[in-house]
């Protein structure tokens, strides 16, 4: 009798022959391109206490671009990430470059961190290198945001955010605090 895990999947399952992508990963055969900073899985290795024992589970983390085989993350890691959305679907793929940017965001200036955290709207203002206006712009008016880009300001600044980022931003951070 085969054994299902709590999602459906047989947890022993090695082989991922035989198994059906969702819609959105059809055009990414073999392997798939880690969309979130991190993606934990595990991989079955030889045991090195016991040789001739059972191979035992070893975890990874993947990062974000990171490339991986559809083999070597198993059934039931490809199965949880296409669930979880952790990989880029053949759109977001179609978007972005070989070296992992976001081509039309970089571009046009589309990055949204109404729904990002702080490290990763410091990856991108890292990785984009705004002017001023053009980091303060990303909080819009929500006092919520502002909070976090001048998080992510700091730590994409080393501790050390640029003085017209925060003199923007205070306004904005100011009206989500109640009035005394």
């Amino acid at each position: 009798m085969t054994e299902i895990g709590i999602h459906g999947v047989d947890p022993h399952a090695k082989s991922v022959a035989g198994y059906e992508p969702h819609e959105h990963y059809q055009g990414q055969k073999d392997s798939r391109v880690v969309k979130h900073l991190r993606f934990p899985y595990q991989v079955e290795i030889h045991n090195p206490v016991q040789p001739d024992g059972a191979p035992i589970l070893q975890a990874r983390i993947a990062k974000r671009g990171d490339e991986l085989s559809t083999e070597e993350l198993g059934l039931y890691a490809l199965e949880r990430g296409e669930r979880l959305g952790s990989f880029f679907t053949d759109a977001e793929l179609a978007r972005f470059n070989r070296s992992g940017r976001d081509v039309e965001a970089a571009d046009t200036g589309e990055f949204s961190p109404a729904t990002a955290g702080e490290y990763e709207i410091a990856e991108w203002i890292e990785n984009n290198k705004p002017n001023v206006e053009d980091t303060v712009a990303l909080a819009g008016d929500d006092p919520e945001t502002a909070k976090r880009v001048l998080a992510a300001e700091q730590i994409a600044t080393k501790g050390v955010p640029r003085a017209g980022v925060e003199q923007k931003l205070a306004p904005i951070i100011a009206k989500g605090e109640p009035n005394e």
